[in-house]
């Protein structure tokens, strides 16, 4: 279990757990983080827990990673998340995060945008730019606290990225994958609908004409396992099917928390 530490100047040594949050929110946050330092500063940084209720405006905090742990730290407060095998926290580099906001109710809404991200995936560095995340869940039965924080994008979840520029290490993994030879620096209007485990991914890549690429598929939060599962069922990009490439080129890809097994594909976060 994820778990926050916040230690104060008085001694008190306080433990709070994702799965204990009752809400997260933080607003026009800057970070950057790069072999395994960095640092991250909010205009709004707030926690409310069931006993306990953090809130930091204008705060600077360092940022760290060693082999057990990924932690945020200032004077009188540290912050830390356990890290769990080859999951996002080990393999995250080369992080740049613009005027982000992100809002957090458990088993309800995950809520994510930024004006800039880029990051180190596989062998190259990708950039994201206006990343809008936008997940609900409705269906509120049984309590939503011992969720995984990723359940409402499994009910109703909306991506959204106008572009996504690739560096020179991914362009020919890109191509390849939807069967074009020649590089593709960059992918236009990529959406990913999310309703009832059922996923609509769709986006344009330019080579002499614009390829609209589609892919289908389901997915599944595996709570125990910390992993989001997607079962590709069918890749086209035009009228001709890049299933079985694209699910190669992923493979290859050398990403860590990444793994293909057939036409399944495993996050491990």
């Amino acid at each position: 279990m994820k778990r926050l530490i916040a230690p104060f100047a008085t001694g008190l040594l306080l433990t709070l757990s994702s799965a204990s949050a009752t809400e997260i929110q933080f607003e026009k946050l800057n970070a950057y983080f790069s072999r395994d330092t960095g640092s991250l500063e909010a205009s709004l940084l707030y926690y409310k827990g069931d006993s306990i209720q953090i809130t930091l405006n204008e705060e600077l905090l360092e940022l760290r990673r060693d082999e057990k742990q990924f932690s945020a730290n200032k004077e009188g407060i540290k912050a830390a998340l356990p890290i769990e095998g080859q999951g996002v926290l080990s393999s995250l580099d080369n992080v740049e995060v613009v005027s982000a906001a992100g809002h957090f109710l458990p088993g309800e809404v995950l809520a994510f945008k930024a004006d800039h991200l880029s990051a180190a995936i596989g062998d190259g560095v990708q950039t994201f730019d206006q990343l809008l995340i936008s997940c609900r869940r409705f269906d509120r039965a049984g309590g939503g606290l011992d969720l995984h924080w990723l359940i409402p994008c499994q009910e109703q979840g909306f991506f959204s990225l106008p572009t996504l520029r690739l560096d020179k290490n991914s362009v020919s993994s890109v191509s390849k994958a939807i069967g074009i030879e020649k590089g593709i620096d960059k992918l236009n209007d990529v959406q990913m609908v999310i309703s009832r485990n059922a996923f609509l991914l769709s986006f344009e890549a330019k080579y002499l004409f614009n390829w609209k690429v589609k892919a289908t598929g389901t997915v599944v939060i595996d709570q125990v396992n910390n992993q989001v599962q997607l079962k590709l069922i069918s890749a086209k990009a035009g009228i001709f099917g890049i299933k079985s490439k694209l699910l190669s080129q992923l493979a290859k890809s050398n990403i860590k928390n990444i793994s293909v097994n057939g036409d399944l594909i495993v996050i491990q976060l």
